[in-house]
């Protein structure tokens, strides 16, 4: 999203912080303001990929997706004593994405977690990001399922709805708003510039309300 704020405006300050691919489960046990953390098998991620978590001092905005939980499968990792949740990324069709065979390899693949598992991590994280950085700005975000998977897609139904059962957040529904390639699977959790752009306008919105 800043990337593409970026390229409209290039002296615009970055001021998101990303937590790619974590889990409520990793939010839940390991993040505290400051702290560092490394993803396991570091060195066999993809470079594009984060694999150290550098969680901020203050959050003024927290954005929450159920979009992990409703498209990528848990993992735990051989070398982890903590047992902790991963996600890994996975191609539409269920297949692992070839970058990551070796890598899954190192890991033991878990249920994902249940409906009621769902609400209450869910409910955990709330209570922990207003106790760790006073209460900041709280949002949730909606992906646009439309061209997933029929699977895919009755599990954003189920889980989305129990997002707004249980937090009473404002809501940003990512709608693609330039054409896409439908035979293509794997164009479907990726947004045009033109949307991204917008859904930062969305949420500049809702933090001048909050003001």
């Amino acid at each position: 999203m800043e990337k593409a704020a970026k390229r409209r405006k290039r002296d615009l300050p970055i001021r998101t912080y990303t937590a790619h691919l974590m889990t409520m489960d990793l939010f839940l046990r390991k993040v505290a303001p400051g702290a560092e953390f490394q993803i396991p098998y570091p060195n066999m991620w993809p470079k594009a990929f984060i694999t150290k978590y550098r969680i901020p001092e203050t959050v003024q905005t927290f954005l929450f997706s159920p979009f992990n939980v409703i498209h990528h499968p848990n993992y735990i990792f051989d070398n982890d004593k903590d047992k902790l949740r991963y996600v890994i990324p996975m191609a539409p069709a269920g297949i692992t994405d070839n970058r990551f065979v070796n890598l899954r390899a190192h890991t033991t693949q878990v249920a994902r977690i249940s409906p009621q598992q769902f609400v209450r991590e869910l409910t955990a994280v709330e209570r922990k990001v207003d106790s760790i950085w006073a209460k900041p700005k709280k949002i949730l975000v909606f992906y646009d399922y439309t061209l997933a998977p029929k699977a895919v897609q009755t599990r954003a139904k189920l889980f989305q709805k129990l997002a707004r059962n249980t937090v009473d957040w404002p809501l940003i529904s990512v709608k693609e708003t330039v054409k896409r390639n439908r035979k293509d699977p794997n164009v479907w959790p990726h947004y045009s510039g033109k949307t991204y752009l917008g859904c930062l306008s969305q949420i500049e919105r809702l933090e001048q309300n909050a003001t």
